[in-house]
């Protein structure tokens, strides 16, 4: 499955192979995962990765250079679409830029809102 343990690659995605509309999102069960970090708390917060992982699943690439959701490197700060990760579904065809105060016309691909409200649980772990 390609995961190395504490460290190093935290989770990964797959998209559809064309005969299966799942997506495939695995977490290394290696690292610990935590929903929030307290002070002297260690651990990875399983939203900012799963937020990551959701951008790949929609075809984005990693954005290197610039703070962004979709940058290779955990960032414990960033869970949310950055100014860089935006410009990048606009390459990619999912919106086109408008008025700040009007909403986003699809433009041939569906509109992709990622929201997380409240606690997000931790994933379960399953044997396959």
């Amino acid at each position: 499955d390609g995961f190395d343990g504490m460290g190093g690659v935290l989770a990964w995605c797959e998209l559809p192979n064309g005969s299966d509309k799942a997506i495939t999102m695995k977490f290394d069960q290696g690292d610990t995962w935590v929903r929030t970090i307290s002070p002297g708390q260690r651990g990875i917060l399983y939203r900012n990765v799963f937020a990551h992982e959701a951008g790949h699943g929609h075809g984005m690439p990693h954005i290197n250079g610039p703070v962004a959701l979709l940058n290779p490197f955990y960032n414990e700060k960033i869970f949310t679409l950055q100014p860089a990760d935006k410009d990048m579904l606009l390459e990619l065809g999912y919106a086109k830029p408008t008025a700040p105060t009007t909403p986003t016309t699809p433009v041939g691909k569906t509109r992709i809102v990622l929201e997380f409200l409240g606690d997000v649980p931790l994933p379960t772990v399953t044997k396959e």
